[in-house]
């Protein structure tokens, strides 16, 4: 599972599972790792993402998906911007 948090906190065991889209409406911080029974947890990877004033029009909404399937020793995670 990838575990998140949108508050600049690091994340851990209890933070929530990133099953669902992140609406941004200002500059965030997000950090993810993930985690599996039986395998460490990952290194906590990390984005900053800059809403500029006058950009767009509405709020950014990030989507974090990873792989499905078995977790190996290296697990890359897709943070996609739509």
């Amino acid at each position: 599972a990838v575990l998140c948090t949108a508050d600049g906190t690091t994340p851990t065991v209890n933070s929530p599972i990133c099953s669902s889209p992140i609406t941004l409406t200002s500059t965030t911080t997000i950090k993810a790792i993930a985690v599996a029974t039986g395998f460490n947890n990952s290194a906590v990877a990390s984005g900053t993402y800059t809403i500029q004033a006058g950009t767009a029009s509405g709020a950014y909404v990030v989507a974090v998906t990873a792989k499905s399937g078995s977790i190996s020793q290296s697990t890359h995670v897709n943070v996609t911007v739509q």
